[in-house]
Formats: C-alpha cells, structure tokens, sequence
C-alpha cells in the first residue's frame, strides 16, 4: 500500500458554527464542504427552546420567509447576519462559541446543539 501525503495541515475537517461577536453566524470550510454551502444563497434559521438546538435550512429562495443571506467565501468559511434571531432567543452569551454540525435529514437542516459548547 502506498502512502499518501497528508498536506491540509491546519485545516479542520469536523463541519462547526460559530456565533460571533458581530451577531453573525460564520461556518467553517469543513461546513462548506460537508453540505455544500457554496451551492445556497440564502439560509433560514429556527430554534428549539427546549433543546437549546439552532436549525439551518439552507435555500436558494429569497422570498422565503425568513430568508437571510448566506456568504460563502471558499477557502475563508461562510458566515449569515444573525442579530434578530440572536437577541430573539438570548443567544448573545454564547457569542466566541464554537458548536459541531450534523446534517439532519429528516428536518432537512443542518444542526447544532448548543449544549455541546
């Protein structure tokens, strides 16, 4: 068998959000590459107060309620405005956190727990 040379020194390959201290949600490139970020211009966000867990349904449909736009920059990550839906649901304390993904397909969106902080 032969070796392959490992070069992505550096570079994560676990799909997590961020949420920032400008009130935006960025995604890492792992996120743009697991669930093709690069493919949606838009994302709408949803909340489970009981499980504390953030929803991400991504879409190409501006009129969508709720519709934010989604910034996909390849190789520097992804990020969407998120200041209603943080100060909405008191989400400010969790700003510099950082949360692991999963595709979730029954609800079709990308989750996050935020209790895994």
């Amino acid at each position: 068998m032969a070796f392959e040379r490992f070069t992505n020194v550096g570079k994560s390959f676990k799909p997590k959000i961020s949420i920032r201290g400008n009130s935006q949600i960025g995604f890492n490139c792992a996120s743009i590459r697991e669930f093709k970020l690069n493919e949606y211009k838009f994302a709408v966000l949803f909340y489970d107060k009981e499980s504390k867990r953030i929803g991400i349904k991504l879409t190409n449909d501006k009129s969508e309620e709720g519709a934010c736009k989604l910034r996909v920059r390849a190789e520097a990550g992804a990020s969407m405005s998120a200041r209603s839906f943080i100060d909405c649901y008191k989400l400010g304390s969790l700003k510099s956190y950082r949360f692991n993904v999963e595709w979730d397909a029954k609800e079709k969106m990308i989750i996050a727990d935020l209790n895994d902080k």
